[in-house]
């Protein structure tokens, strides 16, 4: 008889510690450039931010994110800006008046000094003058994988 080591956790539980570490809070998606790739998931927020685009018509996104929900289906807490499940936060930056190069797209989770996450996009992106860059949609899940 094979026995299992696995926890199961509730949906109560994932939903109360989405509550507390998501629910209503600010979040801010920003485009960077990090060429040599001294940027990790470790360095810090102010680290990013040394090495975010500016002018040419570059601006943050930021959102609130709302409440989510469990989608049984995927057996997860799901978090967007809307409320339920399969909601996203979705980031489209531009269009830019000067041409932008980017491969990083890093998210901050109200004013954390550490970021939540992050995106490489290799080869890096060049933006043209009067354009946008395509939608980065994004969802934070909470579940009981480890």
């Amino acid at each position: 008889m094979a026995i299992s080591n696995a926890i199961e956790i509730s949906q109560a539980e994932l939903l109360r510690v989405a509550a507390a570490a998501y629910h209503g809070k600010s979040i801010r998606i920003s485009l960077a450039y990090d060429p040599t790739n001294t940027l990790t998931t470790e360095s810090t927020t102010a680290a990013y931010d040394a090495l975010k685009l500016s002018g040419g018509g570059y601006a943050d996104i930021t959102s609130t994110l709302g409440t989510g929900a469990y989608d049984s289906a995927d057996g997860r807490h799901e978090i967007g800006t809307s409320n339920g499940a399969d909601q996203y936060v979705s980031a489209t930056f531009g269009p830019f008046s000067a041409a932008k190069t980017y491969d990083t797209i890093y998210y901050v989770i109200d004013s954390h000094t550490k970021v939540y996450g992050r995106r490489r996009e290799l080869p890096e992106i060049t933006v043209a003058a009067n354009q946008s860059t395509r939608a980065y949609p994004f969802q934070i899940v909470v579940n009981d994988a480890y």
